[in-house]
């Protein structure tokens, strides 16, 4: 491959004609839509597998050296997109081949999650264009749209696997409301798009132009075919379309190019550990995600990532209006066995919201603040629901529950309601006017370490023991789990609070099982 040097040369060469395809100059227009779909690629590592994948620290499967990138010459580039079975014409020209760098160079260590991620999306989207009679190269499109996150919000305020504009997804008959968003579910959001290409190509009688289109909309293009005199051939138009769109389609095509070629690259398949079969189950009746996701005990954060639709964790389903919930298989063999218990759950929820409010974790239930007092707790700076759920000798998810949270963000000066053993308010009620060290040493609690060791202190919780550790610099939460055995990832985050662990700082105390 070129070195750095001269592939930033080979964006400012005019004028160089690479094997197929017109001579097109290489402006900052094409810079700025390579950042575009770099700056999606960026951010798909927010996404629940990808972050679950990166937690685990989880290799590139196969025996390939990941530091070794090929290179190939323009020839070679060139015949290989001429032998891809496509009905959806795969130009190369130096467009192109900026794209394909970008995927299988400059980003080269995202692409194995996106690869990974087709294999749970592909087949929910194929079906849908092989139904619409549409070539199957179309499922490329939320590659370069979302990089196949569901919940993706461009900056112009495009949602979902397939970016639709509110106005454009209404038109294309999905609902949005409060409670449900179908621009991120998989399904009905590639119903519309099946639905908006094909009437798109029916428009331009030309895949590039539909594409082209898509991205713009199509009063974009047509302005572009009139200030180019009428032309109709995507390159020929290309200098009079946005800037972001003339870099769609070559996007589109470096996409397809290393979906067939990625071996070739060097790249492999990440494990994402994705759900290897799931199923729907259709609800009539409200259900919330969060007591779905205890009854069956799977993370939220699972839940949600397969049901990206409701935007406030609630399935607003009724008799008159159902609605499907996915699930892994082998929940959905005994879904309708819990129905009424989640039901029932939402009704309790509902009520009380006029009255104490409620969480239902497998260790809280309705009847949990029987003999309780209300206080309120004055978020300070440094505080953390982990750090709070510690000192008032409760759970990070009753907290959460008992104030309406679904997240957990928490902002300096916020009240957060907690309730106390009637016979312990006094004690409880001071905890608010404590400084941060005198909450070090509340009593019934560890000790926090006060060196970069784990503490030697230790707390009962039941019939588990608890130290607190200071993270260090360069610690991972994998480290801890192999320096500290009976602890993993996934529970350290529970026990602290911790929603992304990126926000885990040096000199930040966390709480560990103790083996």
């Amino acid at each position: 491959m070129r070195s750095i040097t001269s592939f930033v040369l080979f964006f400012s060469l005019a004028g160089q004609l690479l094997a197929q395809g017109p001579n097109l100059n290489l402006t900052n227009h094409s810079e700025t839509a390579i950042q575009t779909v770099q700056d999606q690629l960026d951010s798909m590592v927010v996404g629940y597998f990808v972050k679950k994948s990166i937690e685990r620290q989880t290799v590139v499967n196969g025996t390939l050296d990941s530091l070794f990138i090929p290179e190939f010459s323009d020839s070679v580039l060139s015949d290989r997109l001429r032998r891809i079975n496509s009905l959806i014409p795969l130009d190369y020209n130096d467009k192109t081949r900026a794209f394909i760098e970008m995927y299988t160079r400059n980003k080269r260590e995202l692409v194995p999650y996106i690869l990974a991620l087709s294999n749970y999306y592909f087949p929910i989207i194929e079906p849908e264009l092989d139904k619409n009679n549409l070539p199957l190269e179309l499922r490329f499109l939320p590659v370069i749209e979302s990089a196949l996150k569901p919940n993706a919000v461009s900056r112009a305020g495009a949602v979902g696997l397939w970016q639709f504009m509110y106005a454009t997804a209404k038109m294309n008959g999905l609902t949005i409301t409060s409670y449900v968003d179908e621009r991120r579910d998989p399904i009905r959001s590639t119903q519309a798009a099946c639905k908006y290409l094909g009437d798109l190509h029916k428009m331009f009688g030309d895949w590039q132009l539909a594409i082209a289109a898509y991205n713009c909309g199509p009063g974009n293009v047509n302005k572009a075919i009139r200030r180019s005199g009428g032309k109709t051939n995507f390159w020929e138009i290309y200098n009079y379309l946005p800037r972001e769109t003339r870099g769609y389609v070559p996007a589109f095509i470096a996409a397809a190019y290393f979906f067939h070629y990625y071996e070739d690259h060097n790249i492999g398949v990440a494990d994402l550990q994705l759900p290897t079969v799931v199923d729907t189950v259709i609800v009539d009746d409200y259900v919330h995600l969060s007591d779905l996701a205890a009854e069956f005990n799977l993370p939220l954060e699972l839940i949600r990532e397969m049901n990206p639709q409701y935007r406030a964790d609630i399935v607003p389903a009724s008799k008159e209006k159902p609605y499907t919930v996915i699930l892994p298989l082998e929940h959905c063999l005994i879904f309708c066995e819990h129905l009424d218990t989640l039901y029932t759950q939402y009704e309790v929820r509902r009520s009380s919201r006029t009255s104490a409010p409620v969480s239902y974790t497998s260790s809280y239930t309705a009847s949990s603040n029987a003999g309780k007092s209300p206080l309120y707790y004055t978020v300070k700076s440094g505080d953390n629901l982990g750090y709070i759920a510690d000192w008032y000798d409760t759970y990070v998810s009753t907290i959460k529950a008992w104030n309406g949270l679904y997240s957990n963000n928490i902002r300096v000066g916020q009240k957060l309601l907690v309730y106390v053993p009637n016979d312990k308010v006094s004690y409880y009620a001071n905890i608010n006017a404590m400084s941060f060290d005198e909450k070090k040493n509340i009593s019934s609690h560890s000790t926090f370490a006060s060196s970069n060791t784990a503490s030697s202190g230790a707390t009962s919780t039941g019939s588990a023991e608890y130290f607190f550790y200071t993270f260090k610099s360069g610690d991972t939460l994998w480290d801890l789990t192999q320096k500290y055995p009976g602890n993993s990832v996934s529970s350290i985050m529970a026990l602290n609070g911790i929603k992304d662990v990126k926000s885990i700082k040096a000199g930040q105390v966390i709480k560990l099982k103790k083996a």
